[in-house]
C-alpha cells in the first residue's frame, strides 16, 4: 500500500514539474553561445528524461498492484542508490498462483540481493534488469544483476544456511524462496553468465492444460 501511494505521489511531481523542464530548456537555448552545443546538450537531457518517463508509462500500465508496488519501490531504490535499473515487459504479465503476500516475500528477497550484489561492486557495472513475461502456458519473472566472483555452485545458495555474502549473513533467502515456490508448483533457477558477469535468477509456472 506505501509502495503505491509512493508511486502515485511520484506521478504527482512528476506532473507538477513539468513546467520546470521547459523553462530549463527554454533558458538553455536562451544562454547557449554554439548551435551545435545546444543540440548536444538538449539531446542528452531529452534522452533521460524521456527514459525516465518511459519507465513510468510502463508502470502505469501494469494492472497488477503487487507488480506495480514492487517494480516502483526497485525503481526508487536505484534511483536513490545510482544503480541503472531497466524493465522489460509484453503485453501480458504473469500470474503466479502465489498469495499476494508470497509473491511480495519471493521478489522483494530477490530485488534486495540483487540491490545489496550491485553496490558490492564498482559504479560503472552496476545494473538491475526485470523481465516480466507470459504466454498461454508458461508465465516467467526474472531479475539480472552483475556479480563479482562466487565461488560456491548455484545450488549451494538455495541451502538453509549457505550465504555468497559472507558469515554475517544467515542464508535464509534463496533457501525460503524455493520453499516457497515449490509448494506452489513455480519452478525457481539461477543461471551465471561468466562472459558477461552477472547472474540472473527466474521463477517458472507452467500451467497444466489437463
Amino acid at each position: 500500500m506505501r509502495s503505491s501511494e509512493a508511486f502515485a505521489a511520484s506521478m504527482r511531481i512528476q506532473l507538477h514539474d513539468y513546467k520546470h523542464h521547459i523553462q530549463y530548456l527554454s533558458d538553455q537555448i536562451q544562454s547557449t553561445p554554439d548551435l551545435s552545443t545546444l543540440r548536444a546538450e538538449t539531446a542528452e537531457y531529452l534522452d533521460e528524461l524521456d527514459r525516465e518517463r518511459s519507465f513510468y508509462d510502463q508502470l502505469i500500465a501494469i494492472r497488477q498492484p503487487v507488480f506495480r508496488a514492487v517494480l516502483y519501490g526497485c525503481f526508487a531504490r536505484c534511483r536513490k542508490l545510482g544503480i541503472p535499473f531497466q524493465l522489460i515487459t509484453g503485453d501480458l504479465l504473469p500470474q503466479f498462483p502465489l498469495k499476494d503476500y508470497q509473491l511480495v516475500e519471493v521478489l522483494e528477497n530477490l530485488i534486495a540481493n540483487a540491490i545489496e550484489h550491485n553496490l558490492s561492486i564498482p559504479e560503472e557495472k552496476r545494473y538491475i534488469l526485470i523481465t516480466l513475461s507470459a504466454a498461454p502456458s508458461e508465465q516467467r519473472f526474472s531479475i539480472e544483476n552483475p556479480v563479482d566472483d562466487i565461488d560456491l555452485p548455484l545450488t549451494e545458495l538455495y541451502k538453509t544456511g549457505v550465504s555468497s555474502k559472507g558469515d554475517s549473513h544467515q542464508g535464509l533467502g534463496l533457501a525460503s524462496i524455493r520453499k516457497t515456490l515449490a509448494s506452489h508448483s513455480v519452478d525457481f533457477s539461477g543461471s551465471r553468465n561468466f562472459d558477461t558477469g552477472s547472474i540472473r535468477f527466474e521463477l517458472l509456472y507452467e500451467e497444466n492444460d489437463t
